[in-house]
């Protein structure tokens, strides 16, 4: 026995503690006719040491290896494996039959309600648009809109500067505060239809620019100088009220257009309320 203790606490690789078990086991002597290999030992463990015994219940003398490999009894660690497996299969029928209902609940929502009752139009615009920012271009009349509005906005642009210049005058000048002996200005080819001329003809002139040469860095600083322009025309209109008072605030109110002709804004928005209004029987009706 002490030779066999002696020989225990010098093992130090599992393989090394499996045979000295199974060496016990034999009764501290191995028969030449059957040798000993970490394999049978290893199979000899797990069927022999390390399951209950039908008579004796669970071998004593292996009870605590078996304990201290697997932290329970081998047989509930295959049930918890089970088990385990279980819930596994379980989640994944779960998510699957999910992912069918969601796709079964599409399908019926495509063909749910009326053909030309579900606003099919404006789904279609959205596809074609998106279509058209992909591929960088409007099909067949792509390359003339770009000659069309380039050009277009550079000549509209520099016209309403030019008269716009003109037509301010003595009192022009590059501050948002109007100068102390200017005189206020009402009347006029662009000064009757927008408030700011100067700051619309740079917003066109630049956009043509842009339009023209085919930048969308450009078109983004267009939008960005449009916001600037907004900001500074406000301040310009604060300075505008104080130094010529209700003959501003009646100018604002009978000019209604900042950059854009209100005429224009106004025959815009009439038209998208028709639109809308078009659709509402149908939408109700749905």
């Amino acid at each position: 026995t002490v030779p066999s203790l002696i020989l225990f606490l010098k093992m130090k690789s599992l393989s090394s503690l499996l045979i000295f078990v199974a060496f016990l086991e034999r009764g501290g002597a191995f028969s030449p006719s059957s040798p000993l290999s970490t394999s049978t030992t290893v199979k000899k463990i797990s069927r022999s040491s390390c399951l209950p015994n039908q008579n004796q219940g669970w071998n004593g003398s292996s009870t605590s290896l078996c304990r201290s490999l697997w932290g329970r009894k081998p047989s509930s660690s295959i049930s918890l494996n089970q088990s385990d497996k279980g819930v596994d299969s379980g989640r994944d029928a779960s998510d699957t039959k999910s992912i069918s209902e969601v796709i079964d609940a599409v399908q019926s929502n495509l063909v749910d309600g009326e053909l030309g009752s579900r606003g099919e139009g404006y789904f279609v615009l959205q596809i074609a648009l998106i279509l058209c920012i992909l591929f960088g271009t409007v099909p067949v009349v792509g390359s003339v809109l770009n000659l069309v509005l380039g050009p277009g906005f550079v000549l509209l642009g520099g016209s309403v500067l030019s008269i716009g210049v003109v037509e301010l005058g003595t009192n022009l000048t590059p501050w948002p505060s109007p100068p102390k002996n200017g005189s206020l200005v009402t009347d006029g080819l662009v000064f009757n239809e927008i408030r700011h001329p100067i700051y619309a003809g740079l917003i066109y002139l630049m956009f043509g620019i842009s339009m023209w040469s085919g930048s969308a860095m450009r078109v983004l600083l267009c939008g960005v100088l449009w916001y600037l322009l907004d900001f500074k025309s406000d301040l310009e209109e604060d300075e505008l009220v104080d130094k010529f008072g209700i003959d501003y605030i009646e100018y604002r109110e009978r000019v209604k257009g900042k950059f854009v002709p209100s005429k224009l804004t106004e025959g815009i928005e009439s038209t998208a309320n028709k639109i809308g209004q078009s659709n509402e029987p149908a939408i109700n009706d749905k």
